[in-house]
């Protein structure tokens, strides 16, 4: 499992400030919750941010991720600017967005972590899931051995959909919003970061890096293999995928 928090966890204690910095995108989308739920607050800056991103090929036309948001500020500060907030950020192929992505991503992303069944569709934080609003996803924790969060939601189930063997980017992040002090975090769970659909037929797509000049051999194929029954059984028929000069190659796979 993979815990993603705006303070370090450390014997259960949790309300720190680690002067870290906050996210124009999670502060965007923190301010775009009060007119969602009818409230009026705003949240003036965020902090603490925690992040983690990386790149990824999927193997099927669907991504998903099972994750639980748990806070601090619960219940005290529902509805008021400490409205910490998560964010599951995906960008590429087929996907355009209005929050920031890496040049190599140039439509945006957008925000896959969302309300279940919420119309409209509401960001994660403390004021879109707790004792009010959508109650039936909210457990407030009255064990204080367990750990410093006073809160925390049902498990939720990210997704997207892909197209597979193209490279996408993803960008997991939570902040404290307004203080540095009450703190979030997000509980993802191990093995659900997944591709899930139909296998259908074998379809081998490829992925290359051309040589840097005439003569070099500095080129690469990968192959994303999606479809039919693993394992796969690849043939280069001897050559070397990652020393490749100016040329035709074969390769075969078989399930």
């Amino acid at each position: 499992n993979i815990i993603d928090s705006t303070p370090l966890i450390e014997n259960y204690f949790l309300s720190d400030d680690l002067s870290g910095s906050g996210d124009p995108d999670l502060l965007t989308i923190a301010n775009s919750v009060p007119a969602l739920i009818g409230q009026t607050f705003s949240v003036p800056s965020t902090h603490d941010a925690a992040i983690l991103e990386f790149d990824f090929v999927p193997s099927a036309d669907t991504v998903q991720f099972n994750y639980i948001f748990a806070g601090e500020e619960y219940l005290d500060y529902v509805n008021t600017q400490f409205n910490d907030v998560f964010a599951f950020l995906i960008s590429g192929p087929g996907i355009t967005g209005p929050y920031a992505s890496p040049p190599a991503f140039p439509g945006g992303a957008i925000n896959i972590a969302v309300v279940p069944n919420s119309n409209p569709v509401l960001p994660i934080g403390i004021s879109t899931v707790n004792d009010q609003i959508n109650s039936q996803y909210y457990n407030h924790d009255t064990t204080t051995s367990v750990s410093a969060f006073n809160g925390y939601t049902d498990v939720f189930t990210a997704s997207a959909v892909v197209i597979p063997c193209n490279v996408y980017h993803i960008k997991l992040a939570i902040t404290d919003a307004a203080d540095a002090i009450w703190n979030s975090g997000v509980f993802f769970e191990a093995g659900s970061f997944d591709a899930a659909a139909d296998p259908g037929a074998l379809n081998v797509n490829t992925v290359t890096t051309d040589i840097l000049c005439y003569g070099d051999t500095s080129g690469t194929v990968q192959l994303c293999i999606a479809g039919g029954v693993s394992p796969y059984i690849t043939n280069w028929n001897g050559i070397n995928p990652n020393n490749l000069g100016a040329g035709t190659y074969n390769v075969s796979v078989t399930d």
